[in-house]
């Protein structure tokens, strides 16, 4: 006779489906319960007595029934109770299957988040929520010179420098606290001493029931940043010292439309205009030349084909005055302008015009001269010749 497990592959064999095997056990039957078991189907065992059916119970049957009890009602309710069984565990096998992938999931997910945490350029650092360190990325020790096991339990406190006020730390916490992000930056204190400057964004995680668990803090190495606006705003002073206190008269124009930029004391004085007048005017309303020409010299400075350029400017006052002026193109927040050194030339043009007009009359005077010398000397000859042809 074939075996349970074998009866039950036959009749899968044949198409049928089995939703619950009544198994009848004694003394001297006992089934392949591994087997049974990879057929994952609820087995009903009728035994004659509680020993046997207590070791099919511990051997995979789902429940046991004895013979004298074994009536048709009783059969009836059994195989009700092992479907509802077996609906059950049918369902707990998709729950786990499906919760096991969701853990895996899980895992792979924290387990980027991790790489990225681990391998991040930022330092990062996670407290708990009284601000106690759980834990900081080896950014973080690079950056500090603290390595992990000198800062779990203590504060970023140990990264204080005495730069930043109490004021301020109060309104970092008083913002994370409510949930909100706190962005600034810090001038902290590493391990050896050195001062350094770090951008921060503070941000509090929250648990399930939406209450505040940890705080996390990315913080960014701003120290080169930092020294290079310092010297940047160093240079603007200087730049901007030279410019408003240089005796020279100095103006910054757009190189396109001529719109006056800027202009120096020395420039408002020269030119009778106020420092406001003389931004809201354009260098074509003080060259005396047209428009168009104007234009056409400012394209040949931007194109540094020339740098040196005589004009007429009008001044407030209407009077024209005669100016050198040294142009060259320079780059502003992406604008083209031109920075303009000007010259009063007036006097010396007009000391040029006035050499000019003394040579032009020391030559009419030293032609008439020598007109009057020949003549002279035209008579003089004709005069010996007349005395040579009576002697």
């Amino acid at each position: 006779a074939p075996t349970v497990h074998e009866a039950l592959l036959q009749l899968n064999t044949v198409g049928a489906e089995v939703d619950v095997v009544l198994l009848a056990l004694d003394d001297h039957t006992q089934p392949d319960w591994n087997q049974l078991a990879e057929m994952r189907i609820p087995i009903v065992a009728l035994c004659p007595d509680d020993t046997i059916g207590k070791q099919a119970i511990e051997n995979g049957a789902i429940e046991y029934l004895l013979y004298e009890d074994a009536t048709p009602s009783a059969l009836n309710r059994f195989c009700r109770l092992a479907l509802r069984y077996d609906i059950l565990q049918r369902d707990c096998r998709t729950n786990e299957a499906h919760y096991r992938h969701q853990a895996e999931y899980s895992y792979n997910e924290l387990l980027k988040l991790s790489r990225v945490v681990e391998h991040s350029p930022a330092s990062i650092v996670i407290t708990d929520a009284d601000g106690l360190i759980e834990y900081v990325n080896p950014k973080f020790t690079q950056l500090t010179g603290y390595d992990l096991d000198e800062v779990i339990g203590q504060t970023p406190r140990i990264l204080k420098s005495g730069h930043t006020s109490t004021k301020d730390y109060e309104q970092l916490w008083q913002t994370i606290k409510s949930g909100q992000e706190w962005c600034g930056e810090f001038h902290n204190r590493k391990k050896n001493g050195e001062f350094y400057w770090e951008q921060a964004w503070i941000s509090a995680i929250q648990g399930p029931d939406g209450g505040i668990t940890h705080f996390i803090a990315i913080k960014e190495d701003i120290t080169e940043r930092k020294r290079i606006e310092t010297e940047l705003v160093a240079s603007e002073a200087l730049r901007r010292e030279m410019f408003e206190r240089h005796a020279a008269i100095k103006l910054l124009m757009d190189a396109d439309t001529g719109q006056i930029v800027d202009a120096n004391p020395a420039a408002c004085r020269y030119y009778g205009y106020s420092r406001e007048q003389l931004v809201s005017m354009t260098i074509q309303q003080i060259n005396t030349l047209s428009p168009e020409e104007v234009a056409a010299e400012r394209q040949r400075a931007l194109r540094e084909e020339r740098n040196y350029f005589q004009f007429k400017h009008r001044l407030s006052d209407g009077s024209i005055r005669d100016i050198e002026t040294y142009a060259s193109p320079i780059v502003v927040g992406g604008r083209k302008l031109l920075y303009s050194l000007v010259h009063d030339i007036t006097d010396r043009v007009e000391a040029e015009k006035q050499v000019q007009q003394l040579n032009q009359e020391l030559v009419a005077t030293a032609s008439r001269r020598y007109q009057q010398l020949r003549r002279v000397n035209d008579r003089m000859a004709a005069v010996l010749n007349s005395t040579s042809d009576a002697i």
